[in-house]
């Protein structure tokens, strides 16, 4: 880290935090750790900054409020020095030196318009000279070959057509000429005739229609059978419709009835329709059918045991479920359940519907005791050990501590108790507790001292008494002879204020405006420095106007002074006063707070005077 001193001008009088950015960027590269300002040089600031910064930086100076108050640039290095921050960061072209930059000796006008001009006709007409004939009479091909062609080219007539070859790649397409040679390969149709086939034909996978054609030498239609011997009565056999019986062989399909027994396997029947759910019926090895959940209604059953004289189900009454059970027991009348011996008869029950009593498991009875009839403990009820712990609940350590706390750390002999203490402070004739230390004597000091001492010194004031407290009151006579007396209110008075239509006070070029308000004791600006200057807002307007036509921030607040003649200065920031307001001197001008409680703030006037607005006549150069 380096120790970078930057000397920079700013408003004097000023508390100034300094910061540095880089061009272009809103990101602050360091703070400055301090600024103060030169003993000599008026308005002249030293920031010191600890970084590592190297290059052209932005320096911007404010006061503790924010506002701006100058901003220059700077080149540091990343070493310890002094750098004078500059108005503009132009320097930082200079990358080379001037010495090294073309002398104006070694300079050359450079042509002027006209002479470029007559140059470039010049040159121009010479190269035109070169075109003696017109373009447009030049052949646009002499004949040669041509080394590539990439549009097409129509062909009208080609008179040397020999040596020239099909290669079959991607197939010839649909040929409308005789084929006088060989094909090797397939062949999509053929819409003529073909003359004739003389070799061998080696195979033909699709079917071949013929139409009429010679077959053994005699003229058909189609394609007829090969020679065939039919058997003898095969024409004149009868078949009957129904087969009664076969005998061997599979058979593919049956689609009538089949009357007799079916030996091996069915792939399927149709026409017949089994209930539901008939796939899944099981039977077990005894014969039996598998998993019978519900069977009919059984009229007699010889065999079947364990139903004698079953409960039949129209005279099924249904138990009394949890609720009803619970219900049914606690509302029985006590006289049902108080025979001698019985459970119900050791049960305590309550005389009455206040149902308050309890039995506890050591067999004791509990309850809160609302009322007691007199004399009903009687001394001998209670235990010794009952006492000692009633005892021990009242006057606990923790109790006593309590209460001697409370009356103090009294050395409990002789005089040093409470008793003590009282006579001595009401009889003058009580001795003096050494617990109280000091001078105190109730000798002297008793009640019942003061009181007689008072009866003794009963009587007239001297005359110096008198004449001393009637020079006091002439002059506080003399000192407010001739002037009101006016009641301090809540609000601070901040005297007048004069404004130019149009003026800017700010704290940057020190035309801002200074209020001096008195301040004996510091109470005003203690309160004002509490609330912040970021939470101060300066507003003014006439009786007319609303709340806030001129308005305006509270810059700085200053301690002036000490004692009586202590004052705290505010420094307010008005921009374009009263540009476009009447000019008049019945403005009341006033310094609000804004103090946030939660998510609200409470708003309060703090300072209030007068103000006037006043035509400016002059206009600036740098308007």
């Amino acid at each position: 880290m380096a120790t970078q001193t930057i000397e920079f001008a700013a408003p004097s009088g000023q508390t100034i935090t300094a910061k540095l950015f880089a061009a272009g960027s809103d990101t602050i590269e360091a703070t400055a750790g301090s600024v103060t300002a030169r003993t000599n040089a008026t308005g002249v600031y030293v920031a010191t900054v600890t970084s590592t910064l190297a290059g052209v930086y932005r320096l911007v100076a404010t006061n503790p409020a924010g506002t701006l108050l100058a901003q220059w640039w700077v080149r540091l290095a990343n070493a310890d020095g002094t750098y004078i921050a500059y108005e503009t960061p132009n320097a930082d072209y200079l990358d080379a030196t001037v010495s090294s930059r073309l002398a104006t000796s070694g300079y050359t006008t450079p042509p002027t318009a006209a002479t470029n001009a007559t140059a470039v006709r010049t040159e121009l007409a010479t190269e035109l000279g070169r075109i003696d004939v017109a373009v447009s009479t030049r052949s646009t091909f002499a004949g040669g070959a041509v080394a590539s062609v990439t549009a097409g080219v129509t062909v009208s007539t080609n008179n040397d057509k020999t040596g020239y070859a099909l290669i079959a790649v991607t197939g010839l397409g649909n040929q409308t000429a005789n084929i006088t040679g060989n094909v090797s390969g397939s062949v999509g149709s053929v819409t003529g005739a073909v003359g004739s086939v003389t070799g061998a034909v080696g195979s033909v996978t699709n079917r071949v229609t013929a139409n009429t054609d010679q077959w053994n030498g005699v003229t058909v239609t189609g394609m007829p059978m090969p020679t065939y011997v039919q058997p003898t009565g095969f024409l004149a056999a009868t078949f009957p419709a129904t087969v009664s019986s076969f005998a061997g062989g599979a058979v593919a399909s049956v689609t009538g009835n089949v009357g007799g027994n079916v030996v091996g396997s069915v792939g399927s029947i149709s026409g017949v329709t089994f209930p539901a759910n008939f796939a899944t019926l099981g039977i077990n090895a005894s014969g039996h059918v598998s998993r019978v959940v519900l069977v009919d209604t059984t009229t007699a059953n010889s065999d079947m045991r364990g139903t004698d004289n079953a409960l039949l189900a129209a005279s099924y009454t249904a138990p009394l479920n949890t609720a009803g059970t619970a219900a049914a027991v606690w509302n029985s009348l006590l006289t049902t359940y108080t025979t001698a011996g019985s459970f119900g008869a050791r049960v305590v029950r309550s005389t009455d519907s206040n149902s308050s009593l309890q039995i506890t498991g050591s067999n004791h009875a509990a309850a809160v005791l609302h009322d007691a009839e007199p004399n009903s403990i009687p001394a001998d009820a209670l235990a010794a050990a009952t006492i000692t712990a009633i005892q021990a609940g009242l006057a606990t350590t923790a109790n006593q501590t309590t209460i001697l706390d409370r009356l103090g750390a009294f050395t409990g002999s002789g005089v040093n108790t409470v008793l003590g203490f009282l006579k001595a402070v009401m009889s003058k004739a009580a001795s003096t507790p050494s617990d109280v230390g000091g001078t105190f004597s109730a000798t002297t000091d008793a009640i019942e001292a003061i009181r007689d001492a008072q009866a003794a010194a009963a009587g007239d004031a001297s005359q110096a008494t008198l004449e001393d407290v009637q020079d006091t009151v002439n002059s506080i006579a003399a000192a407010i002879s001739g002037a009101a007396i006016e009641v301090v209110a809540r609000v601070a008075d901040g005297g007048a204020i004069t404004l130019f239509a149009g003026d800017d006070a700010r704290v940057r070029s020190g035309t801002e405006i200074a209020v001096s308000i008195s301040d004996v004791g510091g109470a005003i600006h203690s309160r004002l420095d509490t609330i912040g200057l970021a939470n101060l807002a300066f507003g003014a307007s006439r009786p007319s106007q609303p709340a806030g036509a001129i308005q305006g921030t509270v810059a700085a607040l200053t301690v002036v002074g000490a004692g009586a003649s202590q004052t705290v200065r505010i420094d307010l920031e008005i921009e374009d006063a009263g540009e476009r307001l009447a000019y008049a001197d019945n403005y009341v001008w006033q310094i609000v707070s804004s103090t946030a409680q939660g998510s609200e703030y409470d708003n309060w006037t703090e300072v209030e005077g007068t103000l006037a607005v006043r035509r400016r006549v002059a206009v600036p150069v740098h308007a």
